[in-house]
């Protein structure tokens, strides 16, 4: 339950600012927690958006139709996640394919061809980072619920 604090009007400012403090000491226990579980769901969403393909054409991509790929490939497995704290206020989260780091930009991206031509791209990136924000406002959302009731 939110707290009552009975100030006058000259010292608003300081009562306001104790709690502003309170509830970001609270928050900030709980930041790098909600990053590094919104980093594993952007991670599983980024394997999944790049599973390898059987040649099927089930759920394919359009750039891998018709290629059967080797067992084990090793791009969806490469994506993986860091948690980053700069300083006591500062946290980040780092998602990105650690075995071909260069391949993720051009396969989002597309590219030009050797011979003439572009390759289109396929958004796969894109897709888990729009969900890993999603879920990352929600518990940001809920730490700063629990935060100001403390």
């Amino acid at each position: 339950m939110a707290r009552d604090v009975v100030t006058s009007a000259d010292g608003f400012s300081a009562a306001l600012s104790g709690i502003l403090e309170h509830a970001m000491r609270n928050v900030s226990s709980e930041m790098e927690s909600a990053i590094k579980e919104s980093c594993k769901v952007g991670r599983r969403a980024a394997r999944s958006n790049s599973r390898s393909a059987t040649g099927t054409g089930d759920g394919t991509p359009p750039w891998r139709q018709g290629r059967t790929l080797e067992p084990g490939q090793r791009y969806p497995k490469g994506f993986s996640y860091k948690v980053v704290r700069e300083s006591q206020t500062s946290v980040e989260g780092h998602i990105g394919n650690r075995d071909k780091p260069g391949l993720v930009h051009l396969l989002e991206k597309g590219h030009a061809l050797s011979g003439g031509g572009r390759v289109q791209g396929y958004p796969h990136l894109a897709k888990a980072a729009d969900k890993t924000f999603e879920d990352f406002e929600g518990r940001v959302h809920g730490a700063v619920q629990r935060g100001l009731e403390a």
